[in-house]
């Protein structure tokens, strides 16, 4: 993922890739790493059972940053995130000390994991594949998957080789077949997430 970074923060700077991207990607890093993020970008369930920012460094001035890139206001993000829960049937962990042991799990499965899942999918070969096709293609992906980094990887790699028929969404809090996840990490099969907008 943070080869992904180095290539998307290039495309950034020669004008060939939105930098809000730049923010979402570099935001994933931090709180994979358990650092605070940049943007704020990445919401989780608080103590009030309300979805909030993670962490952000230097939160005086993070609206600033997020206005030099393009995104709106964090206060206003954070209305339309809520909203959009609400909307969506959303609700807070049962146990919000389950969840952040889970989430200290999670930050087991690492950044670099990216090299051996490039092998494993022949990377390579697929990219050339995708770069043939002219096609409007979405491509979409829970952002809890395993995957998820491969995905990334592979939004970045349509932006270097300058493919506009490619769009990317990551489902939040999603894995693999859209469900959301239970608090001991399982997929709840009877919440299904994605509804394709």
């Amino acid at each position: 993922m943070k080869e992904c970074a180095v290539l998307l923060e290039k495309a950034v700077h020669e004008n060939k890739a939105d930098p809000k991207q730049l923010a979402y990607l570099t935001d994933r890093i931090a709180v994979l790493e358990g650092r605070p993020q940049f943007y704020g970008t990445n919401f989780d369930w608080d103590e009030k059972g309300e979805l909030s920012p993670r962490p952000v460094y230097g939160i005086n001035k993070v609206d600033q940053r997020r206005k030099s890139i393009g995104l709106n206001s964090l206060e206003e993000q954070t209305k339309i995130i809520r909203q959009q829960a609400i909307e969506e049937g959303q609700e807070p962990p049962a146990d919000i000390n389950e969840r952040k042991t889970i989430q200290r799990l999670e930050k087991k499965c690492r950044l670099d994991n990216i090299k051996p899942l490039k092998q494993l999918l022949n990377f390579q070969l697929l990219t050339d594949n995708l770069k043939k096709l002219n096609l409007p293609l979405l491509i979409t992906y829970g952002g809890k998957d395993h995957s998820a980094p491969f995905d990334d990887y592979l939004r970045v790699e349509m932006i270097r080789q300058r493919k506009r028929n490619f769009s990317f969404r990551s489902c939040s809090g999603l894995e693999h077949n859209y469900f959301r996840l239970n608090p001991d990490g399982q997929p709840d099969y009877n919440n299904v997430s994605y509804r394709g907008n």
